[in-house]
């Protein structure tokens, strides 16, 4: 009787197991990306990592990038949404979870709820405005990052808090948030999301998005700190899909705030830049595309007097599609003033400099 009941047990189990491998549950979306790189730069001593751009830190080899997860759950009206990052491209010492670069980056874990087809609200950790680039490689057309992205990761884009979106129309939108501040005396600690709670709930940031006419996408953002040195953030991007696979885009960045000391030693300074995109789908593998950004920094410095510094920088890159596999080939030429005091980059002897090129063969592998 008792080998009976195993045997019927074990039967309905399999059943089960086998019912369960074939009906697809669609509520649960897993999705990420992965990609190595070799970079070259003619302005790097080989005993010192790049300065300047925090996504990678390898000289003259090939380093493994980022790996992306995201897991997306829906539950009728709510859903939760996770992404997780581990690799070099993660783990700067800017706004991460740690050093390593085997360390992750919590980018995203927030649930969500359609209140109702116009509303919709979200709670967690979270972007607090949608930015023209990402730190995820398969989410841009360039592999390296501008200089906006890297300043904006200075002043941690993403934290704990709530967000509101609205949609007026199909062409119009708004998303309205209030978020923990950041403690901005302490950003290279081992968790920069976590909130001062001297400050608290404190942050408020609004983003108007606008569909004018097909194929032209606007946006506008606003991000007020309600730290002590009151920073704001000004964001303005144009993404217009011209016809015959033409891309072209604009980012806007401006920055403004009262830098202590403590916050100039986390290498917070005043900075406004304006970036423009072109992309070119030459056939239905290959791609071309140029980026021109121009940044002007005011840095803080001990004396608290600002000094502004210029960077002109040129990018470009090829791009192959191959089904689920993206190849770039990348050079990035920055022409720091000659005035600037601060500049970023290191000879081959060790010694300061004013440009830098570097070059980048990548693989983005998306699934």
């Amino acid at each position: 009787m008792k080998k009976l009941l195993c045997s019927v047990f074990l039967g309905c189990s399999c059943l089960g197991l086998v019912n369960a491998q074939t009906t697809k549950d669609t509520s649960l979306q897993i999705s990420g990306s992965a990609d190595i790189y070799y970079r070259y730069d003619l302005a790097q001593s080989k005993t010192t990592i790049p300065l300047q751009d925090a996504l990678g830190t390898k000289q003259n080899s090939i380093d493994f990038g980022m790996l992306d997860l995201r897991i997306k759950k829906d539950f009728g009206k709510a859903s939760v949404f996770s992404e997780l990052a581990f690799g070099a491209r993660a783990a700067s010492t800017i706004d991460n979870n740690g050093s390593s670069p085997l360390s992750y980056y919590l980018q995203n874990l927030y649930f969500s709820y359609q209140i109702d087809k116009k509303l919709s609200a979200s709670a967690g950790i979270m972007y607090r405005y949608d930015m023209f680039e990402k730190l995820t490689a398969s989410d841009n057309f360039s592999y390296l990052a501008s200089n906006a992205f890297l300043e904006s990761r200075k002043i941690p884009t993403r934290s704990v808090g709530v967000k509101a979106n609205y949609a007026f129309s199909d062409r119009v939108s708004l998303s309205l948030g209030l978020f923990n501040s950041i403690d901005a005396t302490s950003l290279n600690s081992a968790d920069a999301v976590a909130s001062n709670p001297n400050y608290g709930l404190s942050d408020v940031v609004a983003q108007l998005f606008v569909n004018p006419i097909k194929d032209l996408n606007l946006s506008a953002a606003i991000w007020k700190e309600g730290q002590s040195n009151k920073g704001t953030h000004e964001n303005l991007q144009v993404h217009y899909h011209v016809a015959k696979g033409l891309k072209l885009g604009l980012d806007f960045n401006n920055y403004t705030g009262n830098d202590s000391t403590t916050q100039v030693a986390n290498a917070f300074n005043n900075f406004t830049s304006v970036a423009l995109y072109a992309q070119k789908s030459i056939t239905k593998v290959f791609s071309l595309g140029a980026r021109i950004e121009h940044e002007q920094t005011q840095q803080n410095i001990v004396t608290k007097s600002f000094v502004k510094e210029n960077y002109n920088i040129i990018t470009l890159t090829g791009k192959e599609k191959l089904g689920g596999i993206s190849l770039k080939e990348e050079i990035k030429y920055d022409m720091t003033d000659n005035s600037n005091l601060n500049t970023p980059y290191l000879d081959n002897n060790g010694a300061a400099t004013n440009k830098d090129i570097q070059f980048v063969l990548a693989a983005i592998f998306s699934f």
